[in-house]
């Protein structure tokens, strides 16, 4: 087990391994070779709604704004600031916030220096 005198508030055998906890992780002990690893641990909820997720945001966009060159544009959905290519290309999300309301984005009046404005 650790050497550092930290205390365990718990600790479990199996075949092989000793797992404890300390400090409110999970740890498992090896005792043929003398090491500990944590181990993570991962707990789905049962809230489907607040889980990460893609959702279609076309009918939620309240502003837009165009490139100085055309390009690309820059919208407002669900909160979040996306710029689209004209043609060709990827959606980018700029903001990536969930939780944080983006509004109005701009483009800057070159095009270039600064990107777009939030």
């Amino acid at each position: 087990m650790p050497g550092n005198g930290s205390d365990i508030k718990s600790a479990s055998a199996g075949p092989g391994a000793i797992v404890y906890e300390q400090f409110g992780s999970l740890n498992l002990f090896d005792p043929a070779t003398g090491k500990s690893r944590a181990v993570t641990v991962t707990v789905p909820s049962d809230l489907p709604n607040v889980r990460p997720h893609f959702k279609k945001v076309e009918n939620e966009v309240a502003s837009a704004n165009l490139s100085p060159s055309g390009a690309r544009g820059v919208f407002e959905a669900h909160g979040e600031i996306l710029t689209v290519p004209g043609e060709k290309g990827d959606v980018r999300n700029l903001t990536n916030t969930p939780g944080t309301m983006e509004r109005d984005p701009a483009w800057s009046p070159d095009g270039k220096v600064g990107g777009v404005f939030l």
